[in-house]
Order: C-alpha cells, then sequence, then structure tokens
C-alpha cells in the first residue's frame, strides 16, 4: 500500500513535470516509478529462473554505432572517433540510443558495449536499459559503466610541513569494454538476457553524462581454464632472482575515485615509512570493497620464467572471514584459481599469495588488476535476501491486523488471518539453519551469524507452534529482521588494504611482511 501512494506521488509530480522539465528528467522519473512497482517481482533472480533451461548459443552477435537511432532529444552524431569508425557520438547525456539486433535463434545472451569514456563529472556513466521497450528486470533500470582514473602528477606533493598530500583523482579517456552485470556482485557472471529468434531493439537512454560507443555485443563470456590446463598448455622454467616490488598505494589506473592512498603508521615494514610525517603508503580499506572497484597496476619483468605472487595486506573489515579478490594478468584471469583468491581475517599486516600455482610471465611490461568479488559468499547472501523479503513480508501483513503495537491480551488468530504465515515460517526457518551450517563450511567457526541466526530461528519455532507468540514477540521479530540485513549487507562487504605486491620468481622467497 505504501509503495502504491509513493507511485500515486511520483505520477502526479511527472504529469506536472512534463509541462515544466526536459524530456529525458521526466523520463528518468517514469523509471523510477517502474522500479518501485516491479522492484520485488522483477528481480533479477526471478529472471533468471524463468530462463534457467534456455541454452547459451556460442556465437556473437555486434551492431555498429552507425546502426542506431537516436532520439530528437539526444545530441548525437555519427562518425570515427580517436582511431574507430562508425561510432555513435553522444554528446549530451540526454535522450535515448537504439541499436537493431537480428538473434539466429532462441538463447540467453550477455551484453557488453564498446564505448569511450570520455571526460565527465567524475563518477560512472549511467543509463537505462531497455529490450524491446521494456526493463527485461528491475536492476535495467540503471546501470553504469566505469570511467577510469589516475592520480595527477607522477609523486605525491608535500606540505610546508613535510606530509604528504593526497593527489589530485583524474579521469582517463579511454576506449573500455564493459559487460552490464550486477554492480553488488551478487552474481558473478554478467547478466544473461534472454532473446527470441528474430528481430530485437536495445535501447539506452542517458542518466549521466555522455559517451561514445563504437558497438553493443551479444556474446558468451570466455570460458576460464582450470589450473592443470593451463600448465600444461605453458612450458616455461623455474627461476629464481630478485622480487618485483609494486607500491600498492601507486596503481597505473583504478575505476573508482574514492581508492585513494593512506597513511599507515601501524608498522615500520609499511612502505614508505615515517615515525612522524604523514606517508601515503597504502590503498583500499574499507572503500574498496565492491566489485565495481578495479585496480590496476603496471609492471617490468626482467626474464621469461615462473613467477608466484604475493600481497603484504592487512584485512579486518570482515571479523573471523576471508574478502576474495579475483586477479587479472594483462587484463584476464589466466586460469580458474585465479578467480577467487582469498584474504583472511588479520589485525596486523600479514602476507596473501597466490600458493603453488606457477604462472608463467614473459619479459617486458605487464599489468595486475585486482576486483572484490563475492563468489564464495554470493549464494548464501543471495539466499539470506530470500529469507529477508519473506520475513519482511510476513511482518508487514501482520502488523495490517495488529498494528506495530499489538494488544497483549487480544487473540488476532494470525495463522488464520494470514494464509500462508505458517508455512512461511516454515520454509524460512529450514532456509537459515541450512545457511548457518554452509556458513561454517566457509569459516570453520560459529561465528557472531550462527548466535543470530540461531535466536532468529528459536523465535521462529515459537511462531510456528503458537501464534499467540506472533503478537507477543513482534517488536523482538521486527528487531531480528533489521539485524538479519545488516548482517547481509556486511557480508557484502570485501574490503581489503594493501600495501605491497610481490611478482617473486617461483624459486625464491618472498620478502618479509612482518616485523620482527
Amino acid at each position: 500500500m505504501k509503495i502504491r501512494k509513493v507511485s500515486c506521488v511520483l505520477l502526479i509530480f511527472i504529469l506536472l513535470a512534463g509541462m515544466l522539465l526536459p524530456v529525458h528528467l521526466v523520463q528518468a522519473a517514469e523509471d523510477t516509478v517502474n522500479a518501485s512497482l516491479t522492484s520485488e517481482k522483477n528481480s533479477y533472480l526471478e529472471y533468471l529462473k524463468k530462463y534457467s533451461d534456455v541454452s547459451c548459443p556460442d556465437n556473437t552477435i555486434e551492431v555498429f554505432g552507425t546502426g542506431a537511432v537516436a532520439s530528437d532529444d539526444a545530441d548525437v552524431t555519427f562518425g570515427e572517433y580517436e582511431g574507430r569508425s562508425d561510432c555513435v557520438i553522444w554528446n549530451n547525456g540526454a535522450g535515448e540510443v537504439s541499436f537493431t539486433v537480428n538473434v539466429p535463434s532462441d538463447g540467453r545472451y550477455c551484453i557488453g558495449l564498446n564505448y569511450f569514456s570520455v571526460s565527465g563529472k567524475g563518477s560512472s556513466i549511467e543509463y537505462s536499459l531497455f529490450v524491446d521497450g521494456v526493463h527485461p528486470f528491475s536492476d535495467c533500470a540503471s546501470i553504469s559503466f566505469p570511467r577510469y582514473y589516475e592520480y595527477a602528477g607522477d609523486k605525491f606533493l608535500r606540505d610546508s610541513n613535510d606530509n604528504e598530500l593526497r593527489p589530485e583523482q583524474v579521469d582517463v579517456p579511454m576506449w573500455c569494454f564493459s559487460p552490464i552485470l550486477d554492480e553488488e556482485g551478487l552474481y558473478v557472471e554478467p547478466y544473461s538476457f534472454f532473446f527470441s529468434a528474430g528481430s530485437h531493439t536495445i535501447t539506452l537512454r542517458a542518466l549521466r553524462d555522455g559517451i561514445v560507443i563504437s558497438s553493443l555485443v551479444l556474446y558468451q563470456p570466455e570460458k576460464v581454464i582450470g589450473y592443470d590446463d593451463y600448465a600444461a598448455d605453458v612450458n616455461g622454467t623455474e627461476i629464481t632472482g630478485d622480487t618485483v616490488i609494486i607500491e600498492a598505494e601507486k596503481p597505473s589506473l583504478k575505476t573508482s575515485p574514492v581508492l585513494y592512498p593512506n597513511a599507515d603508521r601501524s608498522d615500520a615494514l609499511t612502505s614508505t615509512s615515517h615515525p612522524v610525517k604523514t606517508r601515503l603508503n597504502t590503498i583500499g580499506g574499507g572503500n574498496w570493497a565492491y566489485r565495481t572497484q578495479q585496480i590496476i597496476w603496471d609492471f617490468e619483468i626482467p626474464e621469461d620464467g615462473y613467477y608466484k605472487i604475493g600481497f603484504r595486506y592487512k584485512q579486518n573489515f570482515l571479523r573471523g572471514m576471508s574478502t576474495y579478490r579475483e586477479i587479472q594478468i594483462d587484463g584476464k584471469v589466466p586460469f580458474a584459481e585465479l578467480s577467487v583468491v582469498d584474504f583472511p581475517y588479520t589485525s596486523s599486516w600479514d602476507l596473501a599469495d597466490t600458493g603453488e600455482y606457477r604462472i608463467y610471465l614473459t619479459k617486458g611490461k605487464h599489468s595486475i588488476t585486482l576486483t572484490p568479488t563475492l563468489s564464495v559468499t554470493a549464494d548464501i547472501v543471495l539466499r539470506t535476501n530470500e529469507c529477508i523479503e519473506k520475513l519482511n513480508d510476513a511482518y508487514s501483513q501482520i502488523i495490517s491486523i495488529t498494528g506495530t503495537t499489538p494488544d497483549m491480551w487480544r487473540n488476532y488468530y494470525l495463522h488464520e488471518s494470514i494464509p500462508g504465515l505458517k508455512s512461511t515460517f516454515k520454509e524460512v526457518y529450514k532456509e537459515l539453519l541450512s545457511i548457518s551450517d554452509d556458513m561454517y563450511e566457509i569459516t570453520g567457526t560459529r561465528g557472531s551469524e550462527a548466535s543470530l541466526i540461531d535466536r532468529i530461528c528459536k523465535q521462529l519455532k515459537k511462531f510456528i507452534k503458537s501464534q499467540d507468540a506472533v503478537s507477543e514477540q513482534l517488536e523482538s521479530f521486527h528487531s531480528n529482521i533489521s539485524s538479519l540485513s545488516s548482517w547481509s549487507l556486511n557480508l557484502q562487504n570485501q574490503g581489503l588494504l594493501l600495501d605491497r605486491i610481490f611478482i617473486t620468481p617461483y624459486g625464491s622467497e618472498f620478502p618479509e611482511v612482518k616485523t620482527s
């Protein structure tokens, strides 16, 4: 009922605004209403379930920019741009651009964009996506394409007291390819869209900033081979020698301006350090936690051979658990095991590394990219969120009968008044027990989440047994739902602080990371 009231207000606003505001702002307001009406019923999870049996054809469909059609309010020209022809040059970040794709057979495809990130307002490029005039699922109402940033200047400036100052962040206009994906990282693969055989229209509606598009691509993600297959394809030499050391606070590129260098004085080994003066010597922390925040470092290898990679890190953001990073070398994950590298919880500086895996690198320049990933815990977060949604829905139905402060002397007959309430409690009870067991498999301990889930399960058992208990414990029930929501959000925090990255010949030892 609340959503409907809010939506009605927004609809009235749209009717009035239509006479006063530019078209693209009115359309953005319409998208907000559509998202509020469909966010619960049209999630990607429901969409994926609907088309889970549909195959993913192993072919690529690419539509170039000159085949696109722009709306009247879009300031668009077509032609060559920064070395590429057939581009859509979208100047004003308003209106719509549509691409027609011809799909040979029914199937699910990922959608990617080859684009040039022109200088903008220092934030992600945002658009709304439509397929044949509608959002396939609610998250399509707002999708982002990343920009890349670097520091202004090669060195950190210092103030009059010899303290280093955080550098200005400047965006780097460049050609990029980006799939349309879940920015929260709950789905490891890019979004998969269903297309029936025939002609379809894919429309981008601008929400923020202009862009240059060379092509839109329907494709399947490249399969990443396992380490055994990778090792069989490589014929390298095990070498010894000096470690190539990368100062983590000095990346080549990153996809978020909030990834700035930090000062850490907690350990004398942190490079560089000073007992009194501020030295910017680390990067990351709690603000490096999400999938869209890539950091890229360039480095140079002195000779061909097998190497291992280590990280001097601190991870005290997710107590009792690891956070995870995907590692790319030269823009690709070499083998599947590097898709998920764990950084265990530690309150002091420690070493994480690529273990027994031998990584072949040729002499010359390379890059390493680290991206936060939720792949290990994503399923648990999704399942927990489903439980939260069911419990919130149950709570809303209960207070529609009892109010937020029930009469303790009244029997509301809630099991009879709300069809399916008892079965919902049973379903959630069973699922939460399963989630607790799965968390134990990951962490090896029964931590704070176990006590929270145990408390909720005990309460649900009471609710299943006695409907009077529901109204009697309504306030604590609401509090438990809030606590479960907070735990789920915290589980998505993949914070990590880095000091140095070591590219070490496989036959040599990593440098020391702890003070004696």
